[in-house]
């Protein structure tokens, strides 16, 4: 039985954003597979009637290169997901393969 006058927890920002980027992952990893697949499977066609195109869920993809921000040692390749409202910022994911980090560090 509830207790009369007790406050319900939120969840905290933490909280969320770990399920935000859950859910936003969960979507790239359903699109790339129907991507994969082809636009003719049915799996395909699932899901983009659910969410669209590979292409077309993400804003850009581009590379940071190092020094762009302050402390930022080494560059890297972005997906911009989303430029964010007034209360948010901007939803980036990084992608630094290991075994590409020497050579787009070095220039080669």
């Amino acid at each position: 039985m509830p207790t009369p006058n007790k406050i319900e927890q939120q969840p905290t920002c933490k909280q969320r954003w770990a399920s935000h980027k859950a859910s936003r992952c969960g979507d790239l990893r359903r699109l790339w597979r129907a991507y994969q697949e082809g636009e003719d499977s049915a799996y395909a066609k699932r899901i983009s009637a659910d969410l669209g195109e590979f292409h077309e869920y993400g804003l850009a993809f581009d590379y940071v290169a190092p020094g762009t921000f302050n402390d930022q040692r080494e560059g890297y390749w972005r997906y911009q997901i989303s430029w964010g409202g007034p209360r948010r910022n901007s939803v980036s994911i990084r992608l630094v393969p290991r075994c590409a980090r020497t050579a787009l560090n070095s220039g080669s």
